[in-house]
């Protein structure tokens, strides 16, 4: 038999042999804690008798009461001689009494009544994150749709009107819009059947302000202002909608504002003021659940940003060496800002949350395509991928020492693909797949180990399950040389 078989042979028994290391580790080391405590207790007890023991020689060596001397016997007289008398006639026994049932002294035992508890209530589930979504949508779909399509439509009017206005009338066009959005808004605050709709005539005419600031800024056939009054145009239309956000009391109507926005800014050029802009509005909603905690926002936040960086990024006939670096650090900032959310004390807890959860692995995977799309094929691709791999297992580490099981999982198996991609990049310096091979077995190993030691069973297996398909990789890649 081949060699390389054999080995490979060998390797899956030793895999199969360790894969519930974690949980022996953790058997054995409960082990050791129960047999430590009974020690403990042994040690206690023995140190009570000997106080005891010690307690009774001193009581035994000073008596408490001096013994009294007895008294000398008297001296007996003689008994005179009784005089004999004649027999008396037997007297007939008296009958027997009954036994009482019980002493007088002794009182009847009586069990003891338990305590009275109420009943258990049974409380009903609350709603699956699926019904409340439901239910969101079927309150709102009205205000949600009426905004989509209020904004969409005005931008494709300002567009219109560039044809028959010069600017500064489209401008107040597109103003007065809003204006007359705002206005109803206003009318119909205190109509009862209007209270839903309230917030979104807010939040459209906001919408409106914004994509007539920025046209007036950056969109040809509406560009009219200046420096320095284009970027005070701007900053003025962005703080308008950003305040609006944060002065929202439902999650709803904050993260459809941000959607708005990026509705707004995507009928703008492909230029650096427009990503900065989008950023600015994600940056912002994402902002907002540190103070709500508001899972959907940051849900839809990343979802929607992801969508319009991607559009962005289509729309580009080419894109400089300085526009490439501004977009990166542009599109990190929004990554890093979703992804440190979770790693704070109001999060500290074990359960397990899937929309958190979805909401960290979309922003990971988005932050990495959204890099991805900029990648030229440098051999420097190696520095950013480790320093993503060290960081991620430190967030872990920090996730672990707040208590949030899943999400040092989470970042830790992270960690370990940046740390497998680092390896792998290793071919941009001409490293051959053996070397790489070894490099990712290490990595991957070291990975395990640390978990099995920290009784991690998922993690560990997974490290172990990547180191098997690494060995074998190596193992075929030496089978072939042979």
């Amino acid at each position: 038999m081949d060699a390389s078989v054999v080995a490979l042979i060998i390797a899956v028994i030793l895999a199969i042999r360790v894969w519930n290391l974690p949980q022996q580790l953790a058997a054995l080391q409960a082990e050791l804690a129960r047999r430590k405590a009974e020690q403990d207790n042994l040690h206690i007890e023995l140190e009570r008798l000997r106080n005891q023991v010690a307690g009774l020689r001193e009581a035994g060596l000073r008596p408490l009461v001096p013994p009294t001397p007895l008294p000398a016997p008297k001296p007996t007289e003689p008994s005179p001689v009784a005089t004999p008398r004649p027999a008396l006639a037997p007297v007939p026994a008296a009958p027997p009494m009954p036994a009482p049932a019980a002493a007088l002294g002794a009182p009847t035992a009586v069990p003891p009544t338990p305590p009275w508890q109420p009943a258990a209530v049974l409380e009903p589930a609350g709603p699956s994150w699926w019904e409340r979504t439901a239910a969101v949508l079927l309150e709102n779909w009205t205000g949600i749709l009426g905004a989509v399509v209020l904004v969409t439509g005005v931008g494709f009017l300002g567009i219109y009107g560039a044809l028959r206005m010069a600017p500064p009338f489209r401008f107040l066009l597109i103003c007065g819009l809003a204006g007359g959005v705002l206005g109803a808004r206003l009318a119909l605050r205190n109509k009862e059947f209007a209270q839903q709709l309230n917030a979104w005539l807010l939040s459209s005419a906001a919408a409106i302000f914004l994509f007539a600031c920025v046209g007036a800024v950056s969109i040809p056939g509406l560009r009219w202002a200046t420096f320095p009054f284009d970027y005070l145009l701007l900053l003025a239309g962005v703080g308008a909608n950003l305040y609006l956000a944060w002065r929202a009391s439902r999650q709803e109507v904050a993260t459809l504002h941000g959607v708005l926005s990026l509705v707004a800014l995507a009928v703008l050029p492909p230029t650096a003021t427009t990503l900065a802009a989008a950023a600015g509005v994600t940056a912002f909603s994402i902002a907002i659940t540190y103070r709500q905690r508001w899972k959907y926002q940051l849900l839809l936040s990343i979802a929607s940003f992801f969508a319009f960086h991607l559009y962005w990024h289509q729309e580009l006939a080419a894109i400089s060496g300085g526009l490439r670096l501004a977009a990166m650090g542009l599109v990190l900032l929004v990554g890093v800002a979703a992804a440190v959310v979770q790693y704070r004390s109001v999060y500290a807890r074990r359960q397990f949350d899937a929309l958190l959860f979805a909401a960290h692995v979309l922003n990971w995977t988005c932050l990495g395509i959204n890099l991805f799309v900029y990648s030229t094929g440098s051999v420097w691709k190696t520095i950013p991928l480790a320093l993503g791999a060290l960081l991620t297992f430190w967030a872990g580490r920090q996730a672990k020492r707040l208590g949030i099981g899943w999400l040092f999982q989470t970042d830790t198996i992270i960690s370990l693909i940046l740390a497998l991609a680092t390896a792998l990049s290793l071919q941009g310096w001409h490293a051959t797949p053996t070397v790489i091979l070894l490099f990712m077995l290490l990595k991957s190993l070291l990975i395990a180990l640390i978990m099995a030691r920290q009784g991690e069973a998922l993690v560990y297996r997974v490290a172990l399950a990547g180191a098997s398909l690494v060995a074998m990789g190596l193992l075929l890649v030496a089978g072939g040389r042979a």
